[in-house]
């Protein structure tokens, strides 16, 4: 096993159809001011940390130049982690501003996506809100909380391998079913 190759043996997500070869996803419905307003997205990504939300999350926004990351990692100055408010406020400017947004946080309950999914349907140019969810074995989790390094929340190390474990307990794709 060569750790410098990303290994699909691994790769557990339920995905969503977010088109992205070839396609200037910030253009999406982009209208030339005689039709209808730009459609917006909002994509919510669910996960336990170690899950690859951000990895998957950097990869989109590299070909998507007209949406906005919403993360709880970095949204706050200084280094330090943000809150949920701070994430909320952030989705309600940038879907006032036209954008598609990709909210990047854990999710792992659907009390931590109701106030999210609330804002998005609150908006009548959002066409789409969709969920990704990454969903893997806690072994594999912890393993790759456990050995990465410079990671944007600190969620890293031995103590990160046990947030993922409380985290991996508490993850719940549907309201009433944890996932197992």
């Amino acid at each position: 096993h060569n750790s410098a190759k990303r290994s699909c043996s691994h790769e557990r997500h339920k995905t969503l159809e977010v088109p992205m070869e070839g396609r200037d996803l910030g253009r999406e419905g982009a209208s030339d001011g005689a039709g209808p307003a730009p459609s917006k997205r909002v994509v919510i990504l669910v996960g336990p940390c170690g899950s690859g939300k951000s990895t998957f999350a950097h990869e989109l926004m590299s070909r998507a130049p007209g949406w906005v990351r919403v993360c709880q990692d970095t949204i706050s100055k200084g280094g330090k982690r943000g809150s949920r408010a701070q994430c909320v406020k952030a989705l309600r400017k940038a879907l006032a501003e036209g954008k598609s947004v990709l909210v990047d946080r854990c999710h792992v309950t659907p009390e931590q996506r109701r106030e999210f999914v609330g804002v998005a349907r609150d908006d009548p140019g959002v066409t789409a809100i969709d969920a990704v969810v990454f969903d893997f074995p806690l072994q594999v989790l912890q393993h790759r909380v456990k050995y990465r390094i410079n990671h944007e929340g600190g969620v890293e190390g031995p103590r990160g391998a046990i947030v993922c474990a409380t985290m991996r307990k508490q993850l719940m794709v549907r309201s009433n079913q944890p996932s197992e």
